[in-house]
């Protein structure tokens, strides 16, 4: 019953429930079952959580010919002097 259980969750959550969060969902369920049994039990089976892909940003063009954002503020970023 408590692998039924967890595969029902598996597939409501799409695989991206490991143990800590199971054993939490289980909990506010009403299944008294500890995080290390939960652990060995989706091991056995071949259950396991999907990690997601982490965001990795894409480089700067700058050599695109899109308009340059005129400067408002008329900053300089020159150094008139060192320091």
């Amino acid at each position: 019953m408590l692998l039924d259980d967890v595969r029902r969750l598996d597939a409501r959550h799409h695989g991206r429930y490991g143990s800590p969060r199971m054993h939490a969902a289980l909990s506010t369920e009403g299944r008294g079952v500890s995080r290390g049994r939960i652990e060995r039990l989706m091991r056995r089976h071949g259950i396991r959580a999907v990690a997601t892909r982490r965001y990795q940003p894409g480089t700067t063009n700058s050599r695109h010919g899109l308009r340059i954002a005129p400067n408002l503020l008329e900053q300089r970023f020159t150094a008139s002097v060192p320091n």
